[in-house]
Formats: structure tokens, sequence, C-alpha cells
């Protein structure tokens, strides 16, 4: 198993992270719609979104599995944010990244992982709209092309969220 590595801009990243206070926050309908739609409409186990903090990854929703969250070295989604274009590992047991994985090896199995980053600003990617399943596989082009545009989706209602409490935390707003 390879540990995914820290992005250069890790401190900005984190301090953004911070400043939406996401992390941890309970369960939202929307963000379990988008993780229930994967699901059907891609034809996998498992869906998530996910945010990548400073030592663990939590979903902020996921269906098919009761992991709510990984420490960061394990995480999928924590190499998913080192990079521009979506991650995708047809088998995780023959890729070096992931072949010693406790999410490979142990339940829930992983071995295909497809993700597409969180971006809200610039070269921040704060987490991953993501599918897995128990079975080696292939993301088709229309396939990707969905998680992508779940994954602007998502970083659309996170966005919407912050500049919503703003707002809230406004005085100078009637």
């Amino acid at each position: 198993m390879l540990l995914p590595e820290i992005p250069d801009n890790e401190d900005k990243r984190l301090a953004f992270l911070q400043s939406l206070n996401i992390l941890y926050s309970p369960i939202e309908e929307r963000f379990e719609r988008i993780t229930r739609l994967l699901c059907r409409i891609l034809d996998v186990p498992i869906a998530g979104i996910s945010i990548v903090g400073k030592d663990r990854q939590w979903f902020k929703s996921v269906q098919g599995t009761d992991i709510i969250e990984v420490p960061r070295n394990e995480s999928f989604c924590a190499h998913t944010i080192l990079q521009t274009d979506t991650l995708v590992v047809p088998d995780a047991f023959a890729d070096k990244r992931f072949e010693g994985s406790s999410l490979v090896q142990n339940d829930p199995c992983i071995r295909f992982y497809a993700g597409a980053s969180l971006t809200l600003a610039k070269g921040i990617r704060i987490g991953a709209v993501c599918i897995y399943d128990t079975k080696p596989r292939q993301l088709t082009g229309t396939d990707r092309q969905i998680l992508e545009d779940f994954a602007q989706t998502a970083s659309s209602e996170i966005k919407a969220s912050f500049v919503k409490s703003i707002y809230q935390d406004s005085t100078d707003i009637p």
C-alpha cells in the first residue's frame, strides 16, 4: 500500500475546509439523494460524498456501508484530491496504492473505485464524490460524465451552504 501524498496547498486547503464548517456536520437529504442516485444509475453497491480532513476521511453521505470515516492514509479519496482528473481504480488488488488496504482486504472488500474531486476554489479539492464495487470493473465515458456531474452538483451545494451561512451570520442582512 502506498500512502497518499499531501497536496502542495494543504495548509490553505485545510483552512478553507475549516471555514466551511462541514466536517462532522449532520446528514442532509440533498447529499443522500446524490449517493442514492449514483448507486442506482451506475449500478454500484457503495457511493459516497467524502471530505478529506487532516487525519481522516469522513463521509458527508454514504450508501451501501456503515463505514462513516477512515484514516486518511487508507483513503482512496485522499489520492483523488491530488489530481484534477477523476481517479479510476479498475482493480484495487492490482493497484500498489491500495492492495494492502484494510478496505480492500476486509469488509467492504473494495475492488473498484472511481472518484471525482469536490473542487470549491481554484486548486482546492476538499474531498470526492465516489463509487465503489466489490468486483473489478471499468468506468465508461458516460459513467465518468455522470460521476463528474454529481461531483459538480455536490460542490455547488456545499458552496451554497457556505454562502448561506455567511449571510445568516451577518448583522447587515435584514
